[in-house]
């Protein structure tokens, strides 16, 4: 069950490390050091949503276990509310005040000319990425190891690594930027269409049980 989160965190490095060179080929050094301060950027404000999935995990596995199947739904719906909220937030702050965020970061005039475009267009789908980062805790506290398997790896296997391919031979080095936040739609519709049945059965069984 644990295993697609290993892989998830093992495989960003190999893919960093990928992006790194398609910036380097489509916009050279600068490319490069624009994508290492703008990806400092996001890490710091994925945290809060890390640590907003790791919380719900174990809540919802006890209350799951324990056979409180609403606790473990209204759990699940206020993670992701909480998550959507600090995601849509972050996302608006970014697309309004890139400068000042990246000036935390780097003083660096040509980085500063050229990141504000950048990671607006990186953080475009930020604001759904808490979903897909809750879904995927939710099904390990289930223990739902293959939906865990899928969700954890949809955006960065199975959805970033094929528009890395392919937007940047269309649009050049705004196809790279834009990979990271189409990566993010995708990965919320796949992770909203696997979440939605099983919160569906989680309240067939609480109305099973008060049957009982």
């Amino acid at each position: 069950v644990g295993f697609p989160a290993l892989l998830h965190h093992a495989s960003s490095s190999l893919i960093f490390g990928f992006v790194n060179q398609l910036a380097a080929f489509y916009g050279g050094d600068i490319a490069v050091a624009v994508f290492g301060i703008n990806n400092r950027v996001i890490i710091f404000t994925a945290m809060p949503v890390i640590g907003i999935a790791q919380g719900v995990q174990p809540i919802v596995g006890y209350n799951y276990g324990a056979g409180f199947y609403h606790r473990a739904v209204e759990a699940i719906k206020a993670s992701q509310r909480i998550a959507l909220a600090f995601c849509s937030a972050t996302t608006v702050s970014i697309l309004l005040f890139p400068e000042p965020v990246l000036k935390i970061f780097t003083t660096d005039p040509r980085l500063l000319e050229i990141g504000p475009h950048a990671i607006r267009l990186m953080v475009a789908g930020f604001f759904l990425a808490g979903f897909n980062k809750v879904g995927g805790s939710v099904f390990q506290a289930l223990g739902k190891a293959r939906p865990a398997f899928i969700v954890n790896m949809s955006r960065p296997i199975l959805f970033f690594v094929p528009l890395l391919l392919i937007l940047p031979k269309f649009i050049g080095l705004d196809g790279l930027w834009l990979s990271f936040a189409v990566a993010d739609i995708l990965s919320f519709v796949l992770t909203v269409f696997l979440l939605l049945p099983e919160t569906k059965n989680l309240k067939s069984l609480e109305a099973s049980t008060e049957g009982a």
